[in-house]
């Protein structure tokens, strides 16, 4: 070139951006209660205002506290960590953190009826099995709730079948349902 021969070679590389760089955003998930829905949160990432390509230049990985892989997004769990992990053009993970909480027995959706509100005396036991119900959907005792009786004086009752003066059915929530 000109008054000068021979050459040089010179050379750069273009690297990955960091996904913690402070022009990129990834979405905050929301807390969920169970209601029966899925709720996976899929988020969205963007370069400025660029969103990028979810398998294309970011992964996401849905774990629990104790590591391990997440399926399920209808039902209550404590924990879900996203881990949104770049790739291609992009580099670095961010962790963010939701949960899915169990349903409040005292939710408006929810009702727990018995069969009678009294009954007379006729020698045989009545040991009344309330129906508990989400909506429309009927509850299983054991599996979404547990049953216990009182009576007045707020002991274990343990006599249906004479005169008392009132037997307490209490109704606690277990598994998606919490009291």
């Amino acid at each position: 070139i000109g008054k000068y021969k021979d050459s040089a070679e010179l050379s750069y590389k273009i690297t990955p951006k960091s996904l913690k760089a402070t022009d990129v955003s990834v979405s905050q998930p929301s807390d969920a209660t169970f209601d029966g829905m899925e709720h996976k949160f899929v988020p969205v990432v963007k370069d400025g205002e660029k969103e990028l390509k979810a398998d294309e230049d970011y992964a996401v990985f849905y774990t629990n506290a104790a590591g391990e892989a997440v399926t399920d997004f209808t039902n209550a769990i404590d924990g879900i960590v996203v881990t949104v992990k770049g790739e291609g053009n992009y580099k670095d993970a961010v962790e963010l953190n939701y949960k899915i909480s169990q349903k409040s027995l005292e939710a408006s959706s929810l009702s727990a009826t018995l069969p009678a509100s009294e009954v007379v005396y006729d020698g045989e036991e009545h040991k009344l099995v309330p129906t508990v119900k989400d909506g429309e959907k009927t509850l299983k005792a054991d599996v979404d709730y547990t049953v216990s009786y009182t009576d007045a004086s707020g002991a274990a009752a343990t006599d249906f079948a004479n005169v008392t003066s009132e037997i307490k059915v209490i109704v606690n929530g277990i598994g998606k349902y919490k009291d």
